[in-house]
């Protein structure tokens, strides 16, 4: 499939490993505070439960919850950070989050709320290389 993408669009892509600038999702501390009490998956956003509200999210796996503070973090213009998971959470998850959080700072204090937080940290990461085809 690689070979068909690079001729198709006439580049050369590989894999290679660099050290990136990330947010890292990391427990900081022992208490499971986020451990879904099971039921119907469901996320309402703000616009949802009207201004100044909270965000529900339940029953959301924590993959999902990754590509969520992806999307908050895009419009603190940090797009080109990956958000890695190392909580080592593998359950589905309860949380209530400010959907339009003002800054990463608000967005860091709702996390640590329930014993997460985004860590700035560089990592060697597999990294999608593009170039033009020789």
């Amino acid at each position: 499939m690689k070979k068909d993408l690079d001729q198709l669009f006439g580049i050369s892509s590989r894999l290679e490993k660099q050290h990136v600038a990330c947010w890292v999702l990391k427990k900081i501390d022992s208490t499971d505070r986020i451990r879904s009490i099971g039921g119907e998956w469901r996320y309402r956003p703000n616009y949802e439960l009207g201004k100044g509200a909270q965000a529900e999210i339940h029953n959301l796996p924590m993959g999902k919850l990754i590509n969520l503070l992806e999307e908050m973090t895009y419009h603190f213009g940090d797009s080109a950070r990956p958000i890695l998971n190392e909580t080592s959470y593998s359950d589905n998850l309860d949380i209530q989050l400010n959907n339009y959080p003002a800054s990463l700072e608000s967005l860091r204090k709702d996390l640590q709320r329930y014993g997460l937080d985004l860590i700035p940290e560089e990592r060697i990461i597999d990294m999608l290389v593009l170039e033009d085809a020789p």
